[in-house]
């Protein structure tokens, strides 16, 4: 019920989506699950509880056309939340669909309606304009829209586990398979955009007109609608005095987003909301609606100039490091854009350099 109807038809079954035979890879590339047994028992455990994971039989398992099987990996990084007004340190789980992307293809879809932040620095203020912003972040987005069940037996995990942890026999063993949307997954972004374009246009009845994203002009209108996967962001161009009068209040459209989210169960993160508020982070940037600056956020600028301080005092660079420190400046130069002409060379210095592990 979420999705455009051709996008629903495709997804509905996996056959849809299969690049043809010749296109497979002949050496696929592997991932591995970056857990002990121990810890990918308990992992599992809590995913199969939570509804996030089934089980699944050696010959319900995916397989390419000399008949091996097609296993996905998963790994971890950390993550700081909010819970109950205090940041604790966790882990969040991160498939790696590598493999079994390698035979399927892109569906087009929502995600080419993503927006780009270098749009969101055109927006302008005059000296009596403020603005004002509406957030509302979903909890755990990719884990709150299960996939059709034809699609288990591509979404397997490459360690088993004994089936007594998925609500089976002692004794048994299965492979764990994802059955929420997979972030890793190479239409994860596709179909996850489209649901809350939908809830936004469709359901909270949203104008489209309004929407900022990378395939189309800026709004010509005083609201925005900026959606980029699990987010929905609103910001409202008022006169200084009403703004201050507004500040606070939440818009009508952001009320009656609210409200459909509510009616269908769905949770919104309490710790990412903003109400009418002059001044927040959206996608990555601080923005503020009073002075009317919008700039990369300073935890990323932090990061950023530590890595590359770090890259500065190495002896040596491997190709890892200077992708990871050019992918975070690249980011920031979003806000920025003619800082981009400095990097100019250096994609092409890159792309030269790839087959090559130190510089």
């Amino acid at each position: 019920p979420y999705l455009p109807d051709e996008l629903a038809e495709m997804i509905e079954d996996p056959k849809n989506c299969l690049l043809p035979t010749w296109e497979w890879p002949e050496k696929p590339t592997r991932s591995r699950v970056r857990a002990s047994q121990e810890e990918w028992n308990k992992i599992v455990q809590a995913g199969y509880e939570r509804g996030l994971m089934v089980p699944m039989e050696d010959d319900q398992v995916f397989r390419d056309s000399s008949g091996q099987k097609v296993l996905n990996g998963a790994g971890g990084v950390k993550k700081l939340k909010q819970i109950g007004g205090e940041e604790k340190t966790m882990q969040r789980f991160i498939s790696n669909f590598i493999p079994i992307n390698q035979y399927l293809a892109h569906l087009s879809g929502g995600d080419q309606f993503l927006p780009y932040l270098g749009q969101l620095t055109l927006m302008g203020l005059e000296d009596d304009e403020n603005l004002l912003i509406d957030s509302e972040d979903f909890c755990s987005c990719f884990n709150l829209f299960t996939l059709p069940a034809s699609w288990r037996g591509l979404m397997c995990f490459g360690m088993m586990v004994d089936a007594k942890f998925m609500g089976g026999t002692a004794g048994h063993m299965v492979y764990p398979a994802m059955a929420v949307v997979p972030m890793g997954w190479i239409n994860a972004v596709t179909v996850i955009q489209s649901v809350v374009r939908s809830l936004v246009f469709q359901g909270a009845q949203v104008p489209e007109a309004s929407e900022v994203a990378k395939i189309k002009q800026m709004p010509d209108t005083d609201d925005f609608t900026v959606i980029y996967l699990d987010s929905y962001d609103e910001l409202r161009k008022l006169d200084a005095q009403w703004a201050e009068v507004l500040e606070g209040k939440p818009s009508a459209r952001h009320v009656k987003f609210q409200e459909v989210c509510q009616e269908k169960g769905l949770p919104l993160n309490q710790a990412k909301r903003l109400v009418g508020a002059t001044r927040g982070t959206l996608q990555g940037g601080l923005l503020d609606g009073k002075k009317g600056w919008y700039k990369l956020a300073p935890d990323k600028q932090v990061d950023l100039i530590s890595l590359c301080l770090g890259l500065v005092t190495a002896p040596k660079w491997r190709e890892f490091q200077l992708r990871h420190v050019i992918g975070k400046a690249t980011f920031g130069m979003c806000f920025r854009r003619p800082l981009l002409s400095i990097f100019q060379e250096i994609f092409v210095d890159l792309q030269k350099l790839t087959q090559v592990d130190e510089v």
